[in-house]
């Protein structure tokens, strides 16, 4: 054994002597070929160089250039507007993600997303209020992407879309979900999203087991591929194309103009809209007595809304907010209106 250590200890040495370099105490190379240059350079210097994950800005958002140097996934929101139009392109990149959390507990009330949009991370949208989401196309979105959005009314699936377990879980307000041939909906997808009325299936649509676990109440209605289209144009808000417009209160039609031909269900009454229909973004056509209503209302900026349920003063003014009722057990009208006392000008 003494042998052999003796040998080794020799090579070290003769291997050291050959390269004519050593570390200094310093945690310095220095050369001893020439010990006079002045010449020392710091370890790290040796090592391969990593580039640093750079994070940029562009207004409101902050983002990465993707490894394909061609797309960006925005990293984070940091804005405060209402109405969110995610762009297609930043600084030249097209815009291919939202990384995880970057929006979530936001306040908007309205998202466009990109047709460039392949990802949305996991908890992207995690506790914020927006009332309606169209998924573009082929995009994947992650787990709990859409969790506690209690506001969110309707939700648009792209062809070929992915929803992953639990996005949409414990939205409470949902209503209606809509998706295109080829999308995939995995295993508890709308979990606990318990006022889920309709999953409209438009084609072939792959639906994991559970994947609306404890919606007890949703009807799946299955439409020709192309009613997808259909629906996505009916629930485009005409108001975003020109959101001064849409700011101001000069709005000028009902949102969501009421069919009066529905059929009623046994104990479900009709609910009627009156007064100035365009303050409503959302309201059920019929509902059973004793349950919850829930009425979105438009934002103004000249004026506050305001609503009465049969007749009777709600006692609140909404600016774009939600006002909920029992429904009672007879047909009801909720009537709402623009209220401009105490804005001057308005």
């Amino acid at each position: 054994m003494k042998k052999n250590t003796t040998v080794m200890l020799a090579v070290a040495i003769s291997l050291m002597a050959a390269s004519n370099v050593w570390a200094g105490a310093d945690d310095t190379y220095a050369d001893n070929r020439n010990p006079n240059d002045g010449v020392s350079t710091k370890v790290s210097e040796y090592l391969p160089e990593t580039e640093a994950l750079r994070v940029l800005t562009f207004g409101d958002y902050s983002y990465v250039v993707n490894q394909d140097e061609r797309t960006v996934t925005i990293q984070e929101y940091t804005g405060t507007e209402e109405v969110v139009e995610i762009p297609a392109e930043i600084d030249g990149y097209q815009v291919a993600g939202i990384e995880a959390q970057a929006f979530s507990y936001g306040k908007m009330k309205q998202v466009i997303f990109p047709d460039s949009l392949q990802r949305i991370g996991q908890r992207a949208f995690e506790y914020c209020e927006i009332t309606q989401v169209m998924i573009s196309a082929e995009a994947v979105v992650e787990s709990c992407a859409f969790g506690y959005c209690d506001a969110l009314q309707t939700v648009l699936v792209g062809e070929d879309a992915v929803i992953e377990s639990r996005a949409f879980g414990y939205c409470d307000a949902l209503g209606t979900v809509v998706c295109a041939r080829g999308s995939r909906l995995e295993s508890n997808t709308f979990e606990y999203c318990r006022g889920l009325k309709k999953g409209i299936l438009c084609g072939e649509v792959k639906v994991d087991e559970d994947a609306f676990y404890d919606c007890d109440q949703m009807e799946v209605i299955r439409e020709q591929e192309g009613e997808y289209e259909n629906w996505k144009e009916s629930e485009k808000d005409p108001l975003l194309a020109d959101p001064a417009l849409f700011l101001t209160g000069g709005m000028t039609g009902a949102l969501n103009p009421q069919t009066q031909t529905e059929a009623l269900e046994d104990g479900e009454h009709r609910i009627t809209l009156a007064g100035d229909l365009d303050v409503f973004v959302d309201c059920p056509s019929k509902a059973k007595a004793g349950e919850t209503v829930t009425v979105l209302t438009a934002d103004v900026t000249d004026g506050e809304v305001k609503l009465a349920v049969n007749g009777a003063d709600t006692g609140r003014w909404e600016a774009w907010g939600t006002y909920s009722f029992i429904m009672p057990d007879t047909d009801t009208e909720v009537k709402g209106w623009i209220s401009t006392e105490g804005y001057p000008g308005a």
